[in-house]
């Protein structure tokens, strides 16, 4: 069975990032509407595959950016730089929102389509697969279509739905998928499932973290309301992601075309993604073991190893920083080649073997999300403990060594331990934060959510900050959306729009 799911894996990603490996593929409004029909399984294969890799690519990109884990540099033109700036327009985001609808969700209404009430565990799957898309869709652009969407030729001009409305509606579907889940059935997704290999009890933990991230999600928007229903869900009987075995992530293959999508991207558009000087800085006041394996030192032969993110500068581009590493790339097969003299490295100076997942949703962050939930609502569990289980999660995804992550999660306990609720609140959501480095989307949405970290802020040189004065809170609607649907909302200030639950 390991076997098969390798070659068939191999041959999805074949056929995905065929169309795929450049940033601009499907750059165009592709209609949904032009189906062909395709058996069950491949459907739910593609979707996986799209999913796991639109996680890595441009949603990646652009939230990572926003939320000062990533910056970008390149020639005055470089996307990443307009990005760093705070620049983005309605065509950059035709490629996420062409891939959302028209690929990843068309293929699951498909399998919902074709599993009908015969298939429970496939459309178990794709019910879970769609509540996570629809959720990362209204956490970007707010009000989407949603009641009216996916019914191809029936509805060619879908209306806007609430964001809030879209939210609970998730939320009674991630439920029907995991009763759908709990179903016997003799026709199991097996190998076509390319995320669990079909393994029903792992997807069920999967549906559950995902609703406790929506419920907390909200904590601003309705403090009481989110409280009840997290409280409600951790004293229930449901499982969670509660190991890094359980993790949501995508799995990648050591062959050229067909390895993680931020390994392609650093390949193939070498020296315009770096990681920021913020979110380095933050690491090393705190001497962060996990930064052997999130960047490569700068300069790279310090010792003890140093550490240098990228600022938003103008001017021309500079190539002195710290490189994405090992976590985000996969293992290191050899190099440097060379070093050059002021200590940096070029892009292609380390092979990696581009094998990392892409990780969606892991158990550092469920353990945080219990943190936060202990302290703001007096949710079950000690939060210290919570607190350590995060830092742990992260640390073994890491590959930190024991005694290192110890020492730190020491040091970390004790500034936990004398702070005020405030301040335990800033070192969860710094400590979920690091953790959540490649995860698509979600330290941007704490930060909206919660103003932490601090230190994401613009620009002080308004030339470096050309959003509307601040760091922007959604993104543009797609131009190819805005060209085909008459019923696209307007959307003119990035940095005061905003999604339902990150309330002023």
């Amino acid at each position: 069975m390991k076997k098969y799911l390798k070659t068939h894996l191999f041959v999805v990603l074949a056929l995905v990032f065929t169309f795929s490996a450049c940033d601009d593929y499907l750059d165009v409004n592709k209609s949904p509407n032009s189906q062909t029909d395709a058996p069950i399984g491949q459907l739910l294969t593609s979707a996986t595959v799209a999913t796991g890799f639109i996680a890595g690519s441009d949603v990646h990109r652009f939230t990572s950016i926003l939320a000062q884990q990533f910056g970008g540099q390149g020639t005055e033109v470089a996307q990443t730089r307009e990005y760093m700036r705070y620049q983005l327009s309605p065509s950059d985001v035709n490629n996420l929102w062409n891939n959302y609808y028209a690929v990843i969700l068309a293929d699951l209404e498909v399998v919902l389509q074709k599993a009908g009430d015969s298939s429970p565990h496939y459309s178990g799957i794709a019910k879970l697969l769609k509540a996570y898309i629809f959720s990362q869709v209204v956490d970007l652009w707010g009000d989407v279509p949603f009641t009216e969407a996916l019914q191809f030729t029936a509805v060619p001009y879908p209306v806007y739905d609430s964001s809030s409305a879209v939210y609970q509606q998730l939320i009674a579907m991630i439920d029907s998928g995991i009763a759908d889940l709990g179903r016997s059935t003799p026709l199991n997704p097996g190998s076509f499932d390319t995320i669990y290999g079909g393994d029903v009890t792992k997807w069920v933990r999967f549906g559950n973290t995902l609703k406790l991230r929506m419920h907390m999600r909200q904590s601003k928007s309705n403090a009481s309301g989110t409280a009840s229903a997290v409280n409600a869900l951790l004293g229930s009987s449901a499982t969670f992601i509660d190991a890094v075995a359980h993790n949501f992530q995508h799995s990648f293959l050591a062959t050229s075309g067909r390895q993680n999508p931020i390994h392609q991207f650093e390949v193939n558009r070498i020296d315009q993604f770096f990681p920021h000087e913020n979110f380095v800085e933050m690491m090393n006041t705190k001497e962060d073991p996990r930064r052997a394996s999130y960047f490569t030192p700068f300069p790279y032969n310090s010792s003890p190893a140093t550490y240098k993110g990228v600022a938003p500068v103008p001017g021309a581009q500079a190539l002195n920083y710290s490189r994405l590493h090992t976590y985000l790339r996969g293992a290191a097969t050899a190099g440097p080649t060379t070093v050059n003299p002021d200590g940096s490295i070029g892009a292609t100076a380390i092979t990696y073997s581009g094998t990392a997942p892409t990780r969606m949703l892991t158990a550092a962050e469920y353990f945080f999300i219990r943190a936060e939930a202990s302290v703001r609502f007096g949710s079950a569990g000690d939060p210290a403990t919570h607190f350590e289980s995060g830092i742990r999660a992260s640390m073994s995804m890491a590959g930190v060594p024991e005694s290192d992550a110890t020492a730190y999660v020491n040091a970390r306990l004790a500034a936990f331990n004398a702070a005020d609720n405030a301040g335990k609140i800033r070192e969860i959501l710094e400590e979920k934060y690091t953790a959540n480095y490649g995860v698509p989307l979600e330290a941007w949405s704490d930060w909206r959510r919660t103003g932490h970290p601090t230190f994401i802020v613009p620009p002080t040189n308004a030339a470096l900050n050309i959003s509307g004065g601040g760091v922007p809170r959604i993104l543009p609607y797609a131009l190819g959306e805005q060209s085909a649907n008459p019923n696209t909302p307007a959307r003119s200030n990035l940095a005061s729009g905003r999604v339902f639950w990150d309330t002023p």
